[in-house]
């Protein structure tokens, strides 16, 4: 018997604020425009954007624009991610999605998996739920999670968003 999607994965303890944003990056880039001219009052509260659009593969790490001081925070949070084989930290993260975001100076991060199978099924008619991997899903949102959770107050904190406002 197949398990359902609430037996399969395990339920968060805790949450972060996040706004999720179903882009159409390919779609002149309507997606990412969209969510920034929706939500422009409110860039200044974004602390950072992570885009994962390399699909739900086992990952490796993730790329950061942002402050050197920020990157910093972000190689730190990496090393928490050693032990799953996902704490590699580069420079040059971003994407089409999150990209006007980037432009109005909100750190970004792109985040990186091991793609050798993403054309398997990309934009075909088997690109379906049940091609997924349960524990690489797992180890990626264990990933995001950790990323987004460890990194909200210290960037922050550093202001490495121009526009961002830190509650005392």
């Amino acid at each position: 018997m197949a398990k359902s999607p609430s037996t399969c994965f395990c339920r968060a303890r805790r949450s972060f604020p996040c706004s999720a944003s179903a882009a159409a990056s390919e779609l002149h880039r309507a997606g990412g425009n969209g969510y920034r001219d929706t939500h422009l009052e409110e860039v200044g509260d974004h602390v950072a954007a992570m885009e994962s659009d390399g699909g739900v593969f086992r990952p490796l790490g993730f790329g950061f624009t942002g402050s050197d001081e920020a990157f910093e925070i972000m190689q730190r949070i990496g090393h928490l991610l050693d032990r799953i084989d996902a704490g590699r930290i580069s420079r040059g993260g971003g994407g089409a999605d999150i990209g006007p975001l980037q432009r109005d100076g909100v750190p970004v991060m792109g985040l990186q998996v091991d793609g050798t199978r993403y054309f398997w099924y990309h934009h075909t008619h088997a690109d379906t739920i049940d091609k997924l991997d349960p524990r690489e899903v797992g180890l990626s949102v264990g990933r995001d999670s950790l990323c987004g959770r460890r990194s909200a107050r210290p960037i922050a904190a550093i202001g490495a968003c121009p526009l961002t406002r830190v509650a005392p």
